[in-house]
């Protein structure tokens, strides 16, 4: 039997996910204890920092594409 592996992310299907089990729980102090199982050999602290550079990545996609606007909004064709 062969078996071929491919490295899709995890956006495209839950199988790509290299962790499992995520959970955020919000404490009294007003801070939030996040916890995963990771299944993919990695440290957690490594998935993480992977997560955090993703999500600043999207944010400053959004942040130029916002910001490279038309100054007045599109006239609408009704």
């Amino acid at each position: 039997m062969e078996v071929f592996l491919d490295r899709r992310r995890a956006s495209e299907h839950a199988r790509y996910a290299p962790c499992a089990a995520i959970g955020m729980e919000a404490r009294d102090d007003g801070t939030h204890c996040i916890r995963f199982e990771v299944i993919d050999g990695r440290e957690p602290v490594e998935i993480m920092l992977e997560a955090l550079d993703a999500l600043e990545a999207r944010v400053d996609r959004a942040l130029f594409i916002l910001d490279n606007q038309p100054v007045e909004p599109p006239k609408s064709m009704c």
